[in-house]
């Protein structure tokens, strides 16, 4: 009895396409895989030997239930086997079901990614050039490097990601650049990786930081900014409260599709904040920029210590640190320029900032030569 329902059973799924595709039953929407998918069959008499491939890849791609499948087989990878569903390395699962994006951040956690001397040269005289600008001017500058979350939670890394160089492209690019500018650079790495052994200072399905982690590296930052100007106040950095929050989805989540997971940490904001979004000065946006609400904000406040106007060309990590560095000062202006870091002359002409801050997230610092 069971043979004979087992050899049914195995019928009714060989046949279940076949019978769907004639009537229509059930209808999946194609799930999009980067490619071109092959949707007709043409016999050609003089290349019969690619018909059988192009048969198969069209019986693949024109499978009733594809769509599905796929889900199931990315399921199964993600919550049997504990990998990424995909076979391209875009996610590392870690321990304490924290993710970690792969890529670029992984050459450089494990040192592979590294800077060539011309490249150095490069950066050392694109920054000669700035720099003449911001002295002619009488701007102090400053730029906080965002580490990726493989360098503050490292303890919670797959075991076969190992460091297998510390002079990585972010250290070669942070002592060039201090070396001839002292209090240049601020990479607080070290600092947020202790704090990261007891607190959770990125999101778990996100490669971001969260504000607990963006509140350590503006701190880090204003003590390098108090160095140069000593009576730089920041008192108002240790009113601050953590509220819970829950976060849906991000980025690495997406990757694992895992977009509807929800994720609750710790988070930090201040107390009592004085600083309010201002009028926009309407600059150009940097063409073909995604996000263009995103590229230029602008605060007031007028009940900041620092009397001092700051301009901040950032990327997405400098969005959490937004509420801090705009009560800090009277005036903000955050420029988010397409992972570009320009100088932005122009905006630097009619803002007259006294102060100008780079944010930029390790594997992005290249760009800086682009």
């Amino acid at each position: 009895m069971n043979r004979y329902f087992l050899i049914i059973s195995f019928a009714c799924i060989l046949v279940a396409p076949l019978v769907n595709d004639l009537f229509s039953i059930v209808h999946f929407e194609r799930a999009d895989e980067n490619r071109a998918f092959q949707d007709s069959l043409v016999i050609n008499f003089k290349r019969l030997d690619d018909f059988p491939k192009d048969c198969e890849a069209y019986i693949n791609d024109n499978f009733a239930f594809r769509t599905p499948s796929i889900k199931l087989y990315q399921k199964i990878k993600t919550y049997v086997f504990d990998a990424a569903p995909t076979d391209k390395e875009t996610v590392l699962i870690g321990k304490h079901k924290r993710y970690f994006i792969a890529g670029e951040e992984k050459k450089l956690y494990e040192g592979e990614s590294t800077l060539t001397d011309a490249q150095l040269d490069s950066i050392v005289k694109e920054w000669d050039k700035r720099n003449a600008v911001y002295r002619n001017e009488q701007v102090k500058t400053f730029w906080l490097i965002a580490p990726s979350a493989l360098e503050v939670h490292e303890q919670d890394l797959p075991s076969n990601v190992q460091k297998l160089n510390t002079l990585n492209a972010t250290m070669q690019f942070k002592n060039k650049l201090n070396e001839q500018n002292p209090g240049l650079i601020t990479y607080p790495v070290h600092e947020l990786h202790r704090l990261g052994l007891t607190q959770n200072l990125y999101f778990k399905l996100d490669n971001h930081w969260n504000e607990l982690g963006a509140y350590y590296a503006v701190r880090a930052l204003f003590r390098s900014i108090k160095k140069q100007i000593p009576d730089f106040n920041t008192a108002f950095m240790f009113d601050t409260i953590r509220p819970m929050k829950t976060k849906k989805g991000g980025y690495l989540a997406d990757q694992m599709h895992q977009s509807s997971r929800l994720e609750t940490y710790r988070s930090l904001q201040l107390r009592a904040p004085h600083a309010i979004r201002a009028e926009k000065f309407n600059f150009p946006v940097t063409p073909g920029f995604p996000y263009p609400d995103d590229f230029e904000q602008y605060f007031k406040n007028p009940h900041a210590k620092n009397k001092k106007k700051v301009l901040v060309i950032r990327d997405s990590f400098g969005t959490d640190c937004i509420p801090f560095i705009a009560e800090a000062f009277s005036e903000s202006l955050f420029i988010f320029d397409g992972w570009h870091y320009g100088m932005n002359a122009e905006i630097l002409k009619t803002f007259k900032p006294d102060l100008v801050i780079y944010i930029t997230y390790e594997p992005h610092l290249v760009n800086f030569i682009r």
